[in-house]
This record gives structure tokens, sequence and C-alpha cells, in this order.
């Protein structure tokens, strides 16, 4: 869940291809499994993506789908990821996605979310994990950027344990505030707001 009563401020956070050839994906509880994006799978999307504040309705996160996701139809059931429970709801997500502008490419982790009510369960470092997985076939030798927010302080520290370190690159035109020391001084380690790459 966000936490939006923090100063707002991005962050950009980057693992170098050395980091990115190791990911393999985790095991996840019983009654879960992965799956691959197919038709009509936004409608889910929007409302796990609801459900965590990242839009205030349904309509508003299609309407977000339908803008960054379906241009890039094909790519989707080789990219985008979900955990479904036992009776196929989908109830987390990540996207071994991609950035282009004025010639420069990104591979990132885009839209990582799971529901509030199986959180604290072990599904968001699986899906975490199974979305960093393929990158490696999708963009092998590759660094891989995020972008995430004070809002998400928490998921900083689940991306450093991954590998990734906020960085002072920037990721088609946003950069890290670095305002977010401040912000989140005491919230999260030293060890973690000060491990800065370039």
């Amino acid at each position: 869940m966000l936490e939006k009563s923090l100063p707002y401020s991005d962050i950009i956070m980057k693992a170098d291809h050395v980091t990115a050839s190791t990911w393999k994906p985790a095991y996840l509880p019983d009654g879960y499994s992965f799956k691959m994006y197919e038709e009509g799978d936004e409608t889910a999307w929007a409302d796990l993506e609801t459900s965590v504040k990242e839009f205030s309705s349904r309509e508003e996160a299609l309407a977000y789908f339908q803008k960054v996701f379906l241009p890039h139809r094909r790519l989707l059931p080789f990219r985008m990821c979900f955990v479904v429970d036992e009776d196929n709801r989908i109830c987390a997500t990540a996207s071994a996605w991609m950035k282009t502008e004025n010639g420069c490419y990104w591979p990132i982790l885009h839209w990582v979310s799971t529901a509030p009510d199986v959180q604290g369960k072990g599904i968001g470092h699986a899906v975490i994990s199974y979305a960093l997985s393929l990158f490696s076939r999708t963009d092998p030798g590759k660094a891989v950027f995020l972008h995430t927010q004070t809002w998400s302080y928490r998921a900083v520290s689940i991306y450093y344990q991954y590998g990734f370190r906020i960085t002072k690159s920037p990721l088609s035109g946003v950069q890290t505030d670095f305002r977010y020391q401040e912000t989140l001084q005491g919230v999260l380690p030293d060890s973690i707001l000060n491990d800065i790459v370039e």
C-alpha cells in the first residue's frame, strides 16, 4: 500500500547487467501459481491497481493500460506476469517492461502490485522475482531500471534485496529527487538510503 502521508519524491533504482543475469523465480505458497498475460486480463489488472490505490477508479486504470500497454499487445504475453489464486483470481502483477525515448532504451521493472488481502505471504517477492527472471530472455546483458517513490518506501528495501541501488541516472525524463533521503531518514536504513550508483 502507498504511504501518502509522506512527502512525495521520485526514486530511480538500477541493477547492473551482472546482477540482472542472476535473477531466478522464487517459489509461491501452496494454492498460488504464475501466469502470463492473456487477452482480457487488463480488467483484473485495473481492479488490482485500483485496490492498491494506484488509481482512483477501474476506468482510470483501464485508460492507462490502453494507453501504455495495449500499443505493445504482442509483447504482453512475454513481459507481463501475474500470480493467481486457486480460483484463478489475479492477486499480484509485475512486468519486465521497457521504455523508449529519443533513441534511448531502458529495460524496466514496471507496475509491481500485490492485492491487500494477500500481502505478507511472500507473493509480492515471488512476482517480483518472476518478472525479473524474464529479463534474461527479453533484455540479456542490459542493466535494469525501475521507478518508485517515497510513498512506496517498503518496496525500496525489497528492490534493494534484489540488487537494485538508487541511481543518479535518469529514466526517461525522470530522475531521483534526493530529498528522499530526508523524508526516509529513520524509516529505511542508511545503508539503503546512501548506497547510490551512477
